[in-house]
């Protein structure tokens, strides 16, 4: 409107309630134009009622036969496929002239693979198409056309030069790509997934334009990697077969799909090959792969599974999925509860010390501040025995299985006490004369018996 672009604010002067402006329109459609004008501290428009908007409809112009255009399709063709050519009845603006396009002698020219003239076929809406056979050689098909003898001026391949560039190839296997294919059935070369879901692989050999070769199909030996084990040995898979290791799929068209599993929380690149043919060489060509944790499932326990009563074991206590992947989101203090081993003969509780630095009795609630998903802390045992050291939070524990758990030792501390050794006096065995056999045990200063 006076040159303004539409949408943009412009300055116009009222005389009497009215101010005009010229409006050019290039958009062959039906438009519904509307205004808003801001006066003094109000602001007007035409949005409320229908009445007060300006409905409009634009034509198209006379044909221009520089702005009509030409594609084909499919674009890159495989050799001996049919090629279909559009030729678009345009005008200046690149709007089809539709009925009013019609009854134009329209030529195409293919020079390339197939050199050929063809006489368009009209289809009544301004467009025309012809089809042909590509050639039996890779190559490129350049494609013009005229209307009544002008030549078409645009085309649709991306240069607009006129000559539409159709490529030619034999579409022999280059490369292998591989995708996840998403539930709508379109393929990415990016994935993000959580351990242990079930997602769809794509193993595709493909030509130098990553199509599909149709001649790879049957049975073929692909090797997967990595083959990233979780935490706790989970194997990654495709369908049944152990990624890392060659494995049979078989392709139809080029195209092979399994259902994948993996376990490991990490960021990966999915990489295959045949032995022939590689996603290697390009990192377009390999499935970028991001694996999260899995929901929480238990807490985990480990640190040193010896100690010597009295002495201090570094422990870690992590928040961990089904699959060992710690859970990072665990954060913050936690209330959590040891067990699993008992008070010393001389009394003396096993401790660990809590975020604040004291020693808390084994069965009272420790307060410890996770950070991404886990904790050290000072552990102290004092009675000498086997351990299956335990940890609660009231929610999640470490019981379900004996790897969340620590399972060890605790050795006296090998120095004798007087204090705590111990004379113990029993019936002599052999049972003669009334007599009874006389022990003296050594005891550490936590009352254990040394072990030797």
């Amino acid at each position: 409107c006076n040159g303004v672009i539409f949408g943009n604010d412009m300055s116009l002067t009222f005389t009497n309630g009215v101010a005009t402006c010229n409006v050019t329109f290039y958009a062959q459609e039906i438009a519904s134009i509307d205004g808003e004008v801001d006066i003094n501290t109000f602001t007007y428009d035409s949005k409320n009622n229908a009445n007060y908007d300006l409905d409009a409809t634009v034509n198209h112009n006379v044909i221009s036969y520089s702005a009509s255009s030409i594609d084909a399709q499919i674009n890159p063709t495989v050799v001996t496929n049919n090629v279909t050519v559009t030729v678009f009845a345009n005008d200046a603006y690149g709007n089809i002239l539709n009925a009013n396009g019609a009854g134009k002698a329209v030529v195409v020219n293919i020079a390339g693979t197939n050199a050929q003239s063809l006489n368009a076929t009209d289809n009544g809406d301004g467009t025309y198409t012809a089809s042909y056979t590509s050639g039996s050689t890779e190559g490129e098909d350049q494609i013009t056309a005229t209307i009544d003898t002008n030549s078409v001026g645009w085309d649709e391949d991306g240069t607009a030069d006129g000559t539409f560039h159709l490529p030619i190839i034999n579409q022999s296997a280059d490369h292998m790509i591989l995708r996840y294919e998403n539930p709508v059935g379109t393929y990415n070369n990016s994935l993000n997934t959580t351990a242990g879901t079930a997602v769809t692989l794509a193993i595709m050999v493909v030509d130098q334009y990553d199509n599909p070769v149709d001649g790879y199909s049957g049975d073929h030996n692909i090797t997967i990697t990595p083959s990233d084990n979780s935490p706790y040995g989970d194997i990654p898979t495709c369908g049944p077969s152990e990624l890392g290791t060659p494995a049979h799929y078989f392709f139809v068209d080029g195209v092979a799909k399994c259902t994948l599993h993996l376990y490991k929380a990490e960021t990966i690149e999915l990489e295959g090959t045949d032995g022939n043919y590689t996603t290697t060489a390009n990192n377009n060509n390999d499935l970028d792969v991001t694996i999260v944790p899995a929901s929480l499932h238990h807490l985990q326990i480990v640190g040193s599974d010896t100690q010597t009563a009295g002495t201090h074991n570094t422990v870690t206590i992590s928040a961990r999925d089904q699959y060992g992947n710690i859970r990072t989101d665990y954060t913050g203090n936690h209330n959590i509860t040891f067990s699993g081993a008992n008070i010393s003969r001389n009394g003396t509780n096993p401790t660990v010390v809590d975020n604040g630095g004291n020693a808390v009795n084994f069965g009272s609630a420790t307060t410890l501040d996770f950070v991404s998903g886990e904790v050290a802390s000072v552990m102290t045992l004092y009675k000498r025995e086997d351990v299956e050291i335990e940890v609660d939070d009231g929610s999640y524990n470490s019981t379900a299985d004996e790897r969340y758990d620590l399972n060890g030792h605790v050795n006296s501390t090998g120095s004798a006490t007087a204090s705590e050794t111990t004379i113990e006096v029993s019936q002599d065995p052999a049972g003669t004369c009334g007599a009874e056999a006389v022990y003296v045990i050594a005891r550490d200063i936590y009352g254990n018996q040394l072990e030797s």
